[in-house]
């Protein structure tokens, strides 16, 4: 029997069922009326399952229909039965009964978990499912019973799906009647709530619950809906649609390529958050017309491909001929992490790490970059919601890497502007940047800022935006660890930073206060500017900084580190650089008169800022006594 051939499938054609369209049709408009008279009284009991049924059945036979490549004579598309099912339609979306359908589904979300689902009770007849959702908070008098999720709860989801892809599914046969149809079912109040919430919560570990993938398909049917007619809601969907990536699992790794490829990257998308500002940002609009490219890239590096997923697509479409089995690889894991936009930005790091040195980089690595860098501007320029739950220095460390690649491309044009205009959006909120907080795929910030700092010594020759984000590390609210980095073990790193303070995309101040206190790195300071590694001209900023944390230093009687205090009045009077010693002693505060330039300039412009430094004209008593102890 092995070497006998496969018995051919049965001859299948559309006499079989073209005949039942009218009475399916017949009953399931019955059971919408009977859904619409019976649910709001009785939802917690009502059997959703047979309406279900038969709405799937009338969206499986259109759209099957809708893409025969040749006139099927059999199949003649029921225009009165559509124009009947429009008027059945618009008097269900204003009904009781679907807002509370709605509510129930909302309710039952797993992905906002606002019956406080747990993820936690599992079944050894169904090692597939993994987990099932339990309620935690059940009265001692319920515990008898089960704490499954009722039945109900697929079927409230699979009422809306079904909905929704039937709408799909007649949209092109009937388009004036059902676009309205469309626009009302998005724009329900209660839609709208539920697309809302599901947008603000930043809960992705749903990969181990059956019915959270459910409920990924469902939303992500939903926008796919959205793009498909007028509607005015793109924002919300948008918004939806990026929040669902990190939601997706294997289980929904057809949709989710969908979602990107239709949705996510949508131009039409991204054009709607465009406010006045950023329509003449001409980063921003450079950005939106690589959205193509920008989708081709992250599609073609995040999501597998090829046979997985086609066999995907065969189970969605239920192609019953070419699906052997519906079990997925890796159906109950999280497709991609939280901050998947920095993906491709790892993966150019991790392959230049590991390429051997004479060993030539991809041919698209600059093109690879640039979508990735475009898309995270993107995102922090028109949607910063949506990546809220990324910590600020953990951007910071993965846009960090773009500059260790061996190519150079931070020297490009156009990188240096996304790397810029990203800065300016981590700066915004600068006071959240903790480099000390874990970051999610490195061991120890300290080792990559090690190696950005040896980068930075090697390749950078000064350039402005490569010296700002060198720069981020060593403020006064981040560990003594990278300040005592730069000042005492990478010192040369000081020579090659040229800016000067109307350069900086955050305050000034940042480097100033609090006041160092580690000995360590104030005799760092001290130490390069008596050596002339750093100096005025050439390096305004660190001169600034270096001075004023030297000058407070050892004029501060606190009793702690006196040798030191001692050893640094000593080198400060003895100095031979007259406007230096000046500073040293004189030194009361530093006040930024000039405006702002040009951060990708990268001439020195540091203006007049002897003017800024402020200096007593005559010591106060305390410093003049510290001063004569070692005069």
């Amino acid at each position: 029997m092995g070497g006998s051939a496969e018995a051919p499938s049965p001859a299948l054609d559309w006499t079989q069922v073209s005949g039942l369209i009218d009475s399916v049709y017949s009953v399931a408009m019955k059971s919408v009326h009977n859904f619409l008279e019976s649910y709001s009284e009785h939802h917690s009991t009502y059997d959703l399952s047979i309406l279900i049924s038969l709405l799937d059945f009338v969206h499986s036979y259109l759209t099957h229909a809708r893409l025969q490549p040749v006139h099927v004579e059999c199949f003649v598309t029921p225009q009165a039965i559509l124009s009947d099912m429009v008027k059945i339609f618009r008097q269900l979306l204003t009904s009781t009964a679907f807002s509370k359908l709605l509510i129930n589904i909302r309710q039952s979300s797993i992905l906002l978990n606002e019956s406080g689902y747990l993820t936690s009770e599992s079944s050894n007849s169904l090692p597939s499912l993994h987990s099932l959702p339990k309620p935690a908070n059940i009265d001692k008098a319920e515990a008898g019973e089960s704490t499954q999720l009722k039945p109900q709860a697929i079927h409230l989801l699979l009422s809306l799906q079904t909905l929704i892809r039937l709408l799909r599914s007649t949209l092109s046969l009937n388009p004036t009647e059902i676009q309205p149809l469309c626009v009302d079912l998005i724009g329900h109040n209660e839609v709208m709530t539920y697309m809302r919430r599901v947008s603000q919560t930043q809960q992705t570990n749903n990969s181990t619950n059956y019915f959270a993938s459910v409920e990924c398909s469902l939303l992500v049917d939903l926008c796919q809906l959205g793009v498909a007619v007028p509607t005015p809601h793109l924002k919300e969907l948008h918004r939806l649609s990026l929040s669902l990536v990190p939601k997706c699992t294997g289980a929904n790794l057809s949709e989710l390529h969908d979602l990107l490829s239709r949705v996510v990257f949508s131009p039409i998308m991204f054009r709607s958050h465009l406010t006045e500002s950023s329509r003449s940002d001409h980063v921003t609009q450079e950005c939106v017309m690589s959205l193509p490219s920008i989708s081709n890239t992250y599609i073609s590096l995040l999501l597998p491909l090829g046979e997985q997923l086609q066999h995907s697509r065969n189970i969605l479409s239920r192609n019953t001929e070419k699906t052997s089995k519906m079990l997925l690889r890796h159906s109950h894991t999280d497709m991609l992490p939280l901050d998947w936009p920095y993906l491709p930005i790892m993966h150019l790091y991790q392959t230049s790490s590991d390429r051997s040195v004479d060993s030539q980089p991809p041919p698209d690595t600059c093109q690879l970059l640039k979508n990735s860098l475009q898309l995270v501007n993107l995102l922090e320029t028109l949607l910063p919601d949506v990546t809220k739950a990324i910590s600020v220095h953990a951007k910071v460390a993965r846009v960090m890497c773009s500059f260790l690649l061996d190519d150079g491309l931070f020297h490009e044009p156009d990188m240096q502007r996304l790397l810029t205009s990203l800065l300016l959006s981590y700066c915004c909120h600068i006071d959240r940047i903790d480099f000390s907080q874990p970051v999610p795929g490195l061991q120890a910030f300290a080792d990559l800022y090690m190696a950005f700092l040896d980068h930075f010594e090697a390749t950078s020759f000064g350039s402005s935006v490569f010296s700002q984000y060198v720069l981020l590390p060593m403020m006064q609210q981040q560990s003594v660890e990278y300040r005592k980095l730069v000042w005492t073990e990478h010192a040369l790193t000081l020579r090659s930073v040229f800016l000067s303070p109307n350069q900086l995309m955050f305050p000034m101040e940042k480097l100033l206060y609090p006041e160092e206190v580690n000995a360590a790195i104030i005799t760092g300071m001290s130490a390069n500017l008596l050596s002339g590694l750093i100096t005025l001209t050439r390096n305004p900023v660190l001169y600034v900084a270096a001075v004023h944390h030297v000058n407070r230093f050892m004029f501060t009687t606190d009793g702690r580190d006196a040798d030191v205090k001692l050893s640094l009045l000593k080198s400060a009077h003895l100095c031979t650089v007259e406007s230096l010693k000046n500073h040293l002693i004189f030194y009361k505060e530093y006040k930024m008169s000039g405006s702002s330039v040009d951060v990708n300039d990268d001439t020195n412009s540091s203006g007049d800022i002897n003017a800024d430094i402020v200096c007593y004209t005559k010591l106060p008593i305390q410093r003049c006594n510290l001063l004569k102890s070692v005069t």
